[in-house]
């Protein structure tokens, strides 16, 4: 999900959000409305396909982007619970998100040998004695 900051005052605040869907957009206002220095907190998508979705939320004492950010630590903490919750009573693992961590690097000799026989194997010769040129 990506934010655009689109109007910013001392006690509201309009973002445009892309890469998200409307359910996402519902458990952050509703979040952010349980806070008690929120007044407001809506969205709206004027057309579902030529539009972005704009969040709005309003403030009466605090800045509107921490309390943003809190309504968003506040939701990561309650799926993170729900999912253990899951794996917990199915016994399974989740994979976790690859987006996040680097792959790592091949550190035994077996690994790093095959890594370069596949990086240094030779063509297979054609039985064709034809050869073209690319350009």
């Amino acid at each position: 999900m990506e934010m655009k900051v689109l109007e910013k005052e001392k006690n509201m605040m309009k973002i445009e959000v892309t890469g998200t869907d409307e359910a996402t957009l519902y458990l952050l206002t509703q979040q952010l409305l349980s806070d008690k220095n929120v007044t407001v907190a809506t969205y709206s998508i004027p057309h579902p396909q030529l539009d972005k979705p704009v969040l709005y939320i309003e403030t009466n004492r605090a800045c509107p982007k921490t309390a943003l950010k809190n309504a968003a630590t506040m939701l990561e903490q309650q799926f993170a619970g729900g999912l253990e919750l899951f794996e917990k009573k199915t016994g399974t693992k989740t994979p976790k998100s690859k987006a996040k961590k680097p792959a790592k690097k091949a550190t035994t000799s077996k690994a790093k040998a095959k890594a370069t026989k596949s990086t240094t194997a030779k063509p297979k010769s054609t039985k064709s004695k034809k050869t073209t040129k690319k350009k």
